[in-house]
């Protein structure tokens, strides 16, 4: 058996704040999984696509976000049809928090006609 794709893995490393790659060694060489999950965050990937228009670019959303985005990064042409051309990582306390910053990460910009 072997980890989940995309960033599956990273993302229970994060809500668990543990080392999730350390603790599969330990389970391949082992056959022992160590670690304690208290699971003290919510974690949810969120992708975007090339081409759309949305309101806030990626460097407002790492200033907007700097401490619950954790983790991001362009995503390899083979994988961005299933998962984005680009991918964020977040994090926090509230599962209401990770929803608001999900929102205001995929609002799409307004189209205003004068």
């Amino acid at each position: 058996m072997r980890p989940p794709g995309g960033m599956t893995t990273d993302m229970w490393d994060f809500a668990n704040d543990i080392d999730i790659y350390r603790e599969y060694a330990n389970v391949v060489v082992n056959n022992r999984f160590s670690a304690e999950l208290t699971r003290p965050y919510y974690c949810a990937y969120v992708s975007r696509r090339f081409g759309k228009e949305y309101q806030f670019s990626i460097d407002e959303v790492l200033n907007e976000y700097r401490e619950q985005v954790v983790h991001h990064e362009f995503i390899s042409g083979v994988f961005a049809p299933a998962l984005g051309d680009y991918g964020f990582l977040v994090r926090a306390n509230t599962l209401e928090e990770v929803r608001n910053i999900v929102s205001w990460i995929f609002r799409k910009r307004e189209n205003i006609i004068l």
